[in-house]
């Protein structure tokens, strides 16, 4: 005889086995940015930079005393009622002025600290 009509469809099959993997696909479009880092360690100091611009001028000083030359200088008094003793410095006690402390008090000694030339007047009464 002649063949007859098509039946109906069937129920779904089994799943069957996994196939083998399929190369790799094209790259896809890029994500948004993402959120910030943490703050890194501060990095090592760098070299130092050129000298910069010369400042302005300052104010001029006070005048110099180029000229002046050093000194030394002391007036003194003996203020006592007694004599001084033989063969000893006598020692004047009172002080009028002493630039340096080249005069000592104590001793009656005059220190010459500067070279130059000393001219000495002395009076008694």
């Amino acid at each position: 005889g002649a063949p007859g009509l098509p039946g109906m469809p069937g129920v779904p099959g089994k799943d069957g086995r996994d196939g083998l993997k399929g190369a790799k696909g094209e790259p896809g479009e890029p994500g948004s940015p993402g959120l910030p880092g943490k703050t890194g360690p501060i990095g090592p100091l760098g070299a130092p930079g050129d000298p910069g611009m010369m400042g302005v001028a300052g104010e001029p000083g006070m005048p110099g005393s180029y000229k002046q030359k050093h000194q030394s200088a002391f007036s003194v008094m003996r203020q006592t009622s007694e004599h001084p003793l033989k063969n000893v410095p006598v020692v004047f006690n009172h002080v009028i002025t002493n630039t340096n402390h080249d005069y000592n008090t104590t001793t009656g000694k005059f220190t010459c600290k500067l070279p130059g030339l000393y001219y000495f007047i002395f009076h008694t009464s």
